[in-house]
């Protein structure tokens, strides 16, 4: 059986943004500009215009946050000489951690309701909710996504709120009658297909013990014929 694989972006968890000179609308270029990087040969070259386009955000935001990418060592940026031809983009391997979250190559159209603070701030808390449930269990989520981030509890609560509020993800409650509490964990929707297990090759799951050929006895482990 043959599985082709769903195209995606690998967007590094980019942790502690302020200390490293970054802000999180960069987030949304950083996805935007390798958008267009071809992994065959590691060539991307982009106009700022179209960087621009595919973000959503404006060209003298998208100049300021290139230049606080390749600040910051995530991007490196080979410079044109010549006034009509596009600047060379290099991308640096995952920075802090190994980890990529996958982003849809299509999420830019799927997210095309948000605006683009909004859309960073998912790409941003993306890295937080498991690969295969999509869910987040953080206690008290948003100020664990502020401090990891490195950004402020505000900042975070504002687009967060509008994330939920625009359906992009779902705030579930899980209710302990014998302990009288209710905890809170959030879900991401299928607004954005996160999902793509469909689409790879599924691993054989390693099985340590054959529990279908033994029974215990007080004896120990007997093997079943």
């Amino acid at each position: 059986m043959m599985f082709d694989p769903k195209p995606y972006v690998g967007l590094p968890n980019f942790n502690k943004l302020t200390r490293s000179g970054l802000q999180y609308i960069d987030i949304q270029v950083y996805t935007a500009l390798k958008w267009y990087n071809n992994a065959v040969d590691n060539l991307c070259f982009p106009t700022h215009e179209t960087i621009s386009e595919r973000s959503g955000v404006c060209k003298k935001t998208v100049i300021a946050s290139i230049k606080r990418l390749e600040r910051s060592g995530v991007i490196d940026v080979k410079r044109s000489d010549k006034k009509n031809k596009s600047n060379l983009y290099y991308f640096a391997r995952p920075w802090h951690t190994n980890s990529l979250s996958k982003i849809p190559k299509d999420y830019f159209e799927a997210t095309s309701e948000l605006s683009s603070y909004e859309s960073a701030m998912l790409l941003c808390v993306r890295q937080f909710f498991n690969e295969f449930r999509l869910q987040c269990h953080a206690p008290k989520a948003i100020t664990h996504f502020a401090s990891e981030l490195g950004l402020t509890r505000e900042q975070v609560r504002k687009q967060f709120s509008s994330l939920i509020s625009k359906g992009f993800v779902e705030e579930r409650f899980v209710i302990y009658k014998k302990k009288d509490k209710v905890r809170t964990y959030y879900q991401l929707t299928n607004k954005v297909d996160w999902d793509f297990s469909m689409y790879e090759k599924p691993v054989k799951p390693y099985v340590r013990f054959d529990f279908l050929k033994y029974e215990c006895s007080k004896f120990g482990l007997l093997k079943v014929a």
